[in-house]
């Protein structure tokens, strides 16, 4: 009888040991409306305002109460991806990047009398509109200017999927923007598709620094008067800019 006693007490101490332990290792955890997380410590709450958070890098963050979804007290976290920078999980994005792409020179034969890009390299921007539906996955409309070296310009308006492979500051990324491309000097457009792989990384909340590079493929038209054609540029493209 007392052997049992002494198992019981042994117990009973062990999971009182275990749910203070644990108490001593709660923080607050606040949930944001735009899938954000801060991790840390409450230092205050502002009536009808807000709260002070103070994060594990020791910074204090002003939060109110309009961004909040849920606080909760959570066991204490230590990875270094929730340590200092809420990141944005969805919500509306904004995506900006200078681009340039480079082809064969001599990938389409033409006469003198047939207008058409005899140099598929080119210079431009891109400007994507969109969703993060999750962590992984965001969608948006984009719309590219592509100067080329030709004195030619042409105006994609592409549809724009994007999937990171992991989850925290710095992921892997496949992407793939594909649709029409006009042209501004009375050549008929045509299709454009570019699939791309590359990486995102977090320098902030909602910001994040992107760099991909890829193959993508212009159609173009030839306006030869005898035999007119449409015609595909390959060129390895390449991209940089920042997600907001």
């Amino acid at each position: 009888m007392k052997k049992l006693f002494q198992i019981l007490l042994l117990v009973v101490f062990a999971f009182v040991s275990k749910y203070t332990f644990a108490q001593n290792n709660m923080e607050d955890v606040v949930y944001l409306k735009n899938g954000g997380i801060y991790r840390g410590i409450i230092l205050e709450q502002i009536p009808e305002k807000g709260i002070k958070i103070q994060t594990h890098d020791r910074s204090v963050i002003a939060v109110s109460f309009d961004e909040i979804e849920k606080i909760l007290k959570e066991i204490e976290v230590t990875t270094k991806d929730n340590d200092t920078v809420a990141y944005k999980k969805r919500g509306y994005i904004n995506l900006t990047e200078i681009c340039y792409g480079s082809g064969y020179k001599e990938l389409v034969e033409q006469p003198f009398y047939a207008k058409g890009l005899d140099n598929p390299d080119y210079f431009g921007f891109r400007m994507v509109n969109g969703y993060q539906v999750d962590e992984h996955l965001s969608l948006g409309v984009g719309i590219e200017g592509n100067f080329y070296k030709n004195h030619y310009t042409k105006i994609p308006v592409t549809f724009d999927v994007r999937l990171s492979v992991a989850k925290g500051k710095v992921s892997p990324m496949f992407i793939i923007n594909g649709g029409y491309s006009f042209d501004l000097h009375g050549i008929k457009g045509g299709y454009v598709i570019n699939p791309q792989i590359g990486f995102k990384a977090y320098i902030s909340k909602n910001t994040a620094y992107l760099f991909n590079v890829g193959l993508r493929y212009q159609q173009v038209a030839i306006n030869n008067f005898y035999n007119p054609t449409m015609k595909y540029f390959m060129l390895v493209s390449f991209s940089t800019g920042f997600s907001f």
